[in-house]
């Protein structure tokens, strides 16, 4: 921002001050952390004040908060003198009210401002209930620019002034609003000579960002951000602009780097460790993951497979995903997650010079090639990663398809590769997985869809146990996202329970949950029959209680409409049931 340093220096060394500079930007951009990082001397002036405005009710707010800034940096004042004694009155909760006078009685002299640049930074956050932004704007103009000729500054993001000029709506109509931005813009032309805009992105000052914010950690820690190719990706991205995102980006990296480096792994696994991490933090907490191409159709893309990071998910790291959520870091799940990776680097070291073979297989020897390609498959059983197996196979169909290599050899190769899929990720906790966009073997579409099933049935049998065996209800938003994303199976389930589920005790909750989660289900609208009908029938069938029928009545109000034909059939079926439950409950028919 050499450009903003020179346009300030200019407006600072001026004789005679008429009017202030407004520095405008987006919130998060920076404009704070940059001035508050400005070298007085650099501008030829003694001090930098920075006075924040939010929350001020009043104008004399304004004074206090300057004069309390300057107490500070200022003129050593006995705080017992017979003025300050005064200044501070009783019943004020301790706050200390001093006038301009009373700081010139203590011997500070006004002149001096003269030789300040003060900075109001937050302008647009002032409390507008009491005082309006032209009220500000003459009273900071009138007070330190004409009476004291100091180099005043006005720091807001210009775009929430009017936003908050618009959201006084309350009692006011439209020709009062306009009145209200037409008053602001006549202060402004009043006092503020020239707005700049302040954009500017954090590869910018980079290096200076890492030495102010993080000077305290190891300068191994700083080295390593400084030189690292991931943060270096990230920082050309210009769709990040809020310094206040990368402060928490930062923030968690410098604490898992900390913890990281005091573990007991080799140096080489901590380093790429440590890049995976940072691939986890830049996708789940800036929201920006790197954009790749996607391979190509017809030869494996190598700056993609090569990506050491290309296949990094959050899911592989607990710790971090607990890390983002809650904000604690759990150093022994840190240590499982480094542990754990380590072995997949071990693993990775020793297939890794034959993978990098398949991958171009195109560039070497046949013979190297048809050796690597051995070696992978036998090792297949060991793969650590999803995309592992998808990358190989790929490969081995290019090869194949070539004339590389032998059908019946082919075939060998992608059972068994089939095979240690299945196993994988029928081991795998998490199956939210797709194939798309690569030309892999339809066994394979077919495997993952299969896994998943089974993966489905297991987690419905541990519902159905908790929810009508152990007769527990499921608090677990975990299981509302299983319900809604798989309907039919749940109602299913439900209905092969309904002994259960029509319980007195049971209906209302059960009843209330599934409706929540289903009620606007489109996986529902075209399986015949209608698995809410089916349920709905079970659980009037095995009512016992007159309330649990008013149950089941909201039930069928609440899911299957009026213009169904099995709504009539169900509502004539539940009038009986009740009908009946109410006559065997009636003490007077005993």
């Amino acid at each position: 921002m050499k450009d903003l340093k020179k346009i300030i220096k200019d407006f600072a060394k001026r004789p005679n001050k008429e009017m202030m500079l407004m520095i405008d930007g987006k919130w998060g951009v920076g404009k704070t952390y940059f001035l508050k990082n400005l070298n007085s001397k650099e501008f030829g002036k003694e001090k930098i004040i920075f006075i924040s405005l939010k929350g001020i009710k009043t104008l004399e707010d304004i004074n206090r908060r300057v004069i309390a800034e300057i107490w500070k940096i200022g003129k050593k004042i006995n705080l017992f003198s017979k003025v300050a004694q005064n200044a501070i009155q009783a019943g004020t909760g301790g706050v200390i009210n001093i006038s301009l006078t009373d700081l010139v009685s203590v011997g500070f002299d006004w002149k001096k401002l003269n030789n300040f640049i003060i900075i109001f930074d937050d302008f647009e956050r002032i409390s507008c209930e009491n005082i309006s932004y032209p009220d500000v704007l003459f009273e900071i103009h009138n007070t330190y620019v004409e009476d004291k000729n100091a180099s005043v500054i006005i720091v807001a993001n210009e775009k929430e002034i009017f936003v908050n000029l618009a959201k006084a709506e309350g009692t006011m109509d439209d020709q009062k609003q306009n009145f209200d931005e037409i008053r602001y813009r006549q202060a402004k032309e009043k006092t503020i000579e020239r707005v700049v805009t302040f954009s500017r992105y954090l590869r910018d000052f980079f290096q200076e960002y890492i030495k102010a914010r993080y000077s305290k950690i190891a300068p191994d820690a700083q080295e390593f951000l400084s030189k690292n190719k991931i943060v270096s990706q990230i920082l050309q991205q210009e769709d990040i602009s809020n310094l206040r995102t990368y402060n928490r980006f930062f923030d968690l990296f410098v604490q898992i780097y900390e913890a990281t480096v005091a573990q007991s792994a080799i140096p080489s696994h901590k380093m790429r460790f440590l890049n995976e991490i940072l691939v986890c933090l830049r996708d789940n907490v800036l929201h920006a993951p790197l954009k790749q191409e996607n391979p190509s159709e017809d030869i494996p893309s190598l700056e993609y497979v090569n990506l050491p990071t290309a296949y990094v998910r959050i899911e592989m790291f607990p710790s971090i995903k607990q890390l983002i959520v809650s904000g604690f870091l759990n150093i022994d799940e840190l240590k499982k997650d480094l542990n754990r990776r380590s072995k997949a680097y071990r693993f990775d070291s020793s297939v890794s010079k034959d993978l990098n073979v398949i991958r171009r297989w195109f560039m070497t020897s046949h013979a190297q090639d048809s050796k690597s390609f051995a070696n992978v498959i036998k090792k297949s059983n060991k793969f650590t990663t999803y995309d592992l197996f998808l990358e190989t196979m790929r490969a081995l169909s290019w090869f194949f398809k070539s004339g590389m290599i032998e059908e019946e050899l082919y075939r060998q190769y992608k059972e068994a590769l089939l095979n240690n899929f299945e196993k994988f990720l029928l081991k795998s906790k998490d199956l939210n997985l797709s194939i798309s966009g690569m030309n892999i073997e339809q066994e394979f579409i077919d495997t993952l869809e299969k896994c998943k099933q089974v993966k489905i049935q297991e987690q419905l049998h541990t519902y159905e146990h908790i929810l009508f065996v152990k007769n527990q209800l499921i608090e677990d938003a975990s299981f509302a996202e299983f319900v809604k994303k798989n309907p039919k199976l749940v109602l299913e389930m439900y209905t092969k329970n309904a002994s259960k589920v029509a319980e007195v005790t049971n209906l209302y909750a059960h009843t209330k949950f599934l409706v929540g989660c289903l009620r606007h289900s489109h996986d529902l609208a075209h399986i015949q029959p209608s698995p809410w009908i089916e349920l709905a029938s079970k659980i009037i069938d095995h009512l016992t209680d007159p309330a649990a029928a008013a149950v089941a009545q909201m039930m069928l109000d609440e899911v299957i409409t009026e213009q169904s034909p099995s709504y009539d059939v169900l509502n004539n079926k539940l009038k009986i049931q009740k009908d009946i439950l109410l006559k065997r409950n009636n003490p007077r028919k005993k």
